[in-house]
């Protein structure tokens, strides 16, 4: 699922978008895919509903999760970049 949040969010999201746009597309996207599909579970399955609000709550934790990790890797490239330089500059220095 997460395979195409990211796609979702890469096609949809320009570089260096900014933190809460980033994270309210990652983390709707994922929470229309963890939790809004298991209301249909309860709709024509029969499953009972408490144990969909539970699969939606999971859902919740889930998304968040999503929506914070790819902030991360939605990150411009400039300054991941400028991190690994800074990363190797430090590693380096020390010797």
């Amino acid at each position: 699922m997460e395979v195409g949040v990211a796609y979702l969010a890469g096609r949809a999201l320009a570089p260096g978008a900014s933190y809460l746009a980033v994270f309210r597309f990652a983390g709707t996207g994922a929470f229309y895919a963890h939790a809004i599909a298991r209301a249909i579970d309860s709709i024509w399955m029969g499953r009972a509903w408490s144990t969909t609000l539970k699969n939606l709550f999971d859902g919740l934790v889930y998304a968040l999760l999503t929506a914070g990790t790819f902030r991360r890797a939605l990150a411009p490239v400039r300054s991941r970049f400028h991190a690994i330089a800074n990363l190797i500059g430090s590693m380096f220095s020390s010797l």
